[in-house]
C-alpha cells in the first residue's frame, strides 16, 4: 500500500475511532466521518464499504493481539498470565483510551457487532 494511501486510511480510522468513542457507533454516521476525517464518502467506500468494517479496522489495529494462549506453561501457574494481561489492558487504556471506550460501548450497549470483537 502506498504512503499516501496509508495516510488516508489511517486518517479516516482516527476520525472514526475519535467518533465512535465520543458519540457512539450507532450515532456516528458515515457523513460525520467524512467532516472529521476531511474526505468524502467514495473515499472511505473505497478503503471499508460500511461502517461495520470501519469498526473492525479499529479492533485490528488498535488492540494488539497475542498468540500465546492462556496456559502457555501447562497451566500450573496461570498467574504470571492473567498478570499480564491486565498489565496490557491497563496499560491500552493509559495509552488509547478512545479504544477502551468503543469496546466498552460495544459490550454494555446490545448490538449484533459482538462478534467483532
Amino acid at each position: 500500500m502506498g504512503k499516501s494511501k496509508f495516510e488516508s486510511k489511517m486518517k479516516i480510522l482516527n476520525a472514526a475511532k475519535k467518533l465512535f468513542a465520543r458519540k457512539g457507533f450507532e450515532k456516528t454516521g458515515l457523513r460525520d466521518i467524512c467532516e472529521e476525517a476531511g474526505f468524502n464518502s467514495i473515499m472511505i467506500h473505497h478503503h471499508f464499504h460500511r461502517k461495520e468494517n470501519l469498526l473492525s479496522a479499529i479492533f485490528q489495529n488498535c488492540i494488539p493481539v497475542y498468540s500465546n494462549s492462556w496456559c502457555g506453561d501447562g497451566c500450573t501457574n496461570p498467574v504470571p498470565r492473567v498478570m499480564q494481561i491486565i498489565r496490557e489492558i491497563v496499560s491500552l487504556g493509559i495509552n488509547d483510551p478512545e479504544i477502551i471506550t468503543i469496546v466498552q460501548q460495544e459490550v454494555v450497549l446490545p448490538s449484533n457487532r459482538n462478534d467483532l470483537l
